[in-house]
């Protein structure tokens, strides 16, 4: 497997303090939280080619939404991964907010690049005219071109977790460092009647308000991620839970929960019933994404550096002939049309300059003669 996607990093977000410590190490911790990391990058590698298909419905509360009543998104969303490699393709028909919009966005990485068309659709799932945009991610770019913690749920399940530095930010997904010196071992503890491995990061921050998550494992199911949660002290940021079901020799998640906090008050919420088929081999082709000409594209480069946080440089360009295309270099001159027009200038040039010194001369020389 790529080392780009066999990194677990920590993830925190702020969410308000509270007066608690972070769980205490426990025994054997080194030897724990290596084999946990050897026997998810074991999985990872023997998982063939695997489809999720799930409808996501993300609830947001009153004080967090336009509506007395709250509001409600949904998503159908259909992601393919080759676990192996790191390359996905994500399809997902949203309504967002407004149940009346829909958006059609496909997004795909293919071990290098990122690329993504959204599309506007009708009430009848046509698309709308002059609604097609293209995104292409390129440079030192992580395994899952994403910007929302509701993505990372497939991936959290294999033991992927996601780095997003204080403060819930999303643009430091799956890099470097790796876990090794970040995970460490706390305790056994029961969990809605399953007995998990409790792991957690080292904590950041001051006293009593110290950023970190903890991770509950299943050790007598193939150490399945049973939830994973971020902390400011003892609030909650994040919560992610896992429910799973055995298909013929693979465990994989039959249902995933996903939870946002502030202050200990709820944000948004969401629950999905997920369907996995398991693909084998599949075509090159289902991880690749060819932009339509005249689409008009965001090219984001993502330069590679040796700390977390990375400064991106954004481009607009148009597709031409199955080629990108800086819109400032959409105008070219053709070359032997700019010698000819330089040429033409520059003989105009001469002309005004030989009639005005004719013309000098002629006033000159009727004063002389009065």
């Amino acid at each position: 497997m790529t080392r780009v996607i066999t990194i677990a990093v920590l993830l925190l977000i702020a969410s308000g303090p509270a007066a608690a410590q972070p769980p205490q190490p426990g025994p054997n911790s080194d030897a724990k939280v290596a084999a946990l990391l050897a026997a998810w990058e074991k999985k990872r590698n023997e998982l063939p080619v695997l489809r999720y298909t799930y409808t996501q419905k993300q609830y947001w509360p009153p004080e967090f939404s336009d509506s007395p009543t709250g509001t409600t998104s949904t998503e159908d969303r259909e992601l393919t991964v080759d676990w192996k490699t790191g390359r996905y393709r994500l399809v997902k028909t949203a309504t967002g907010t407004d149940a009346t919009k829909l958006e059609l966005n496909t997004q795909v990485f293919d071990g290098k690049t990122m690329k993504a068309t959204t599309t506007l659709l009708t009430k009848n799932r046509q698309p709308v005219p002059g609604s097609d945009k293209g995104y292409l991610n390129e440079g030192h770019l992580p395994s899952l071109g994403a910007n929302e913690a509701t993505y990372y749920l497939p991936y959290i399940s294999v033991g992927l977790l996601v780095n997003t530095g204080a403060g819930g930010s999303f643009s430091e997904k799956l890099y470097p460092p790796s876990p090794e010196g970040m995970l460490y071992y706390s305790r056994p503890e029961r969990r809605k009647g399953v007995v998990c491995d409790i792991y957690a990061t080292y904590p950041r921050g001051a006293k009593g308000a110290e950023q970190y998550c903890e991770l509950a494992v299943d050790p007598a199911r193939e150490q399945c991620v049973h939830d994973f949660s971020t902390f400011v002290g003892k609030s909650p940021g994040l919560v992610f839970k896992f429910e799973y079901l055995r298909q013929a020799t693979l465990l994989l998640p039959s249902r995933w929960t996903f939870a946002s906090y502030s202050g200990g008050r709820l944000v948004t919420s969401l629950k999905s019933d997920v369907r996995v088929e398991v693909l084998g081999e599949v075509a090159d082709s289902t991880f690749e994404l060819t932009f339509p000409d005249g689409l008009a594209v965001s090219v984001v480069h993502v330069p590679k550096t040796k700390g977390m946080r990375a400064s991106t440089t954004t481009t607009k360009a148009v597709v031409k002939d199955g080629a990108l295309v800086s819109q400032l270099e959409t105008k070219k001159i053709d070359g032997k049309r700019y010698r000819w027009m330089m040429g033409l200038g520059l003989a105009i040039m001469c002309l005004v300059t030989w009639a005005a010194l004719r013309w000098r001369r002629r006033t000159t020389f009727k004063r002389g003669v009065a």
